[in-house]
């Protein structure tokens, strides 16, 4: 038996949600559950939902939803495709796992890995459950209203929490994003509190910028960051402008934490452009489950799956989004020929 899989036993009982959701998801999620499943030993449940699900059955989220997150310890989604107008009796299932679990924390790390890329190493910290995301709407005659809330509680441990994981993760530069020079009542709260509690974080240099502004310098300088913090829509928004600016959305991944059990999830969306022609980049649902295995305690075995995703990257193995010729399946082939070079075979702890 290697070193490697000497140390590689996960804990007794580690058990995931698998959702594979709508579009790609699906495609996705399956290899991805597979590949865990070989060389990590990890046990999976399947929960089906998404807009596809809604339309068959009438409910978003399966009716076995309920037990297996109450036996589960974290989850990972695959893509959701909620529709852009309102539909009767449709939630987004994704909305509806982070209020209900109160994952109160979007963590969206951005990293360049593909060669000719300016280098990018950032992580938007975004609020999750908040803001205009509280779905505060209404409709009256010719005028609509959408309330965004912010709490000093919930932005106090939002700040905290970003503050701590800078330190933790060896980042010292923590920009507080917002648009409090127009939102002076709602967006002034959230930067109030932010630079509040920095100071309780003196080991850390803590700055803010407008949210236009700072879309801009993503583009254009984005070595000017290091964890950004900010609010939901706009945590959203310049995840997507920061993953352009860096190596595109399939390579994107995002963590979703609070007082329970963990979530992960690609940024990317459904793809219905590519959806079943074997296409979709997994290498952002892989990338989440590195930082999902991460937030479990099992930070060797994420160390060893995102080696192998990196290797596969560096030798070029990429789907046409990323200027390459290979499909999903391979991606799979070669990321799980990586972890069979090392020695990654599955062991349960006894």
């Amino acid at each position: 038996m290697s070193t490697a899989e000497q140390r590689l036993t996960r804990p007794r009982g580690v058990q995931l949600v698998a959702v594979g959701g709508d579009g790609v998801g699906p495609e996705l999620m399956e290899p991805t559950v597979e590949l865990l499943s070989e060389h990590f030993g990890l046990e999976f449940v399947e929960v089906q939902a998404g807009f596809d699900h809604f339309c068959r059955t009438g409910s978003s989220l399966a009716d076995s939803a309920g037990s297996a997150l109450a036996s589960c310890n974290g989850v990972l989604f695959g893509a959701t495709a909620s529709p852009s107008g309102s539909v009767q009796g449709y939630v987004s299932p994704i909305l509806w796992l982070r209020r209900e679990l109160e994952l109160f924390a979007n963590i969206r790390p951005v990293k360049t890995y593909l060669p000719g890329r300016q280098a990018v190493d950032i992580c938007i910290i975004r609020e999750n459950i908040e803001g205009l995301y509280a779905r505060e709407e209404m409709r009256e005659e010719g005028r609509a209203v959408a309330h965004s809330v912010v709490t000093a509680r919930r932005t106090a441990r939002l700040a905290r929490y970003a503050y701590q994981y800078a330190l933790g993760e060896g980042r010292r530069r923590v920009t507080v994003v917002h648009k409090a020079n127009v939102l002076k009542i709602s967006d002034g709260l959230f930067r109030e509190i932010c630079l509040d509690t920095a100071r309780e974080f003196p080991d850390l240099e803590v700055g803010e910028h407008l949210v236009d502004s700072a879309a801009y310098w993503l583009v254009r300088d984005p070595g000017r960051f290091d964890v950004i913090l900010t609010m939901n829509l706009y945590g959203d928004i310049l995840s997507d402008v920061a993953a352009g600016a860096a190596d595109g959305l399939g390579f994107a991944p995002s963590l979703s934490i609070g007082p329970g059990i963990p979530l992960a999830e690609p940024v990317h969306g459904a793809a219905p452009d590519v959806t079943g022609k074997g296409l979709a980049n997994p290498y952002g649902l892989l990338f989440s489950a590195g930082m999902l295995l991460k937030s479990l305690g099992m930070a060797h075995e994420a160390g060893i799956l995102v080696q192998a995703l990196i290797g596969a990257i560096a030798n070029g193995v990429l789907t046409p989004d990323a200027g390459g010729d290979c499909t999903s399946a391979q991606v799979f082939e070669a990321v799980a020929n990586d972890l069979r070079m090392r020695g990654i075979a599955r062991k349960v702890a006894c």
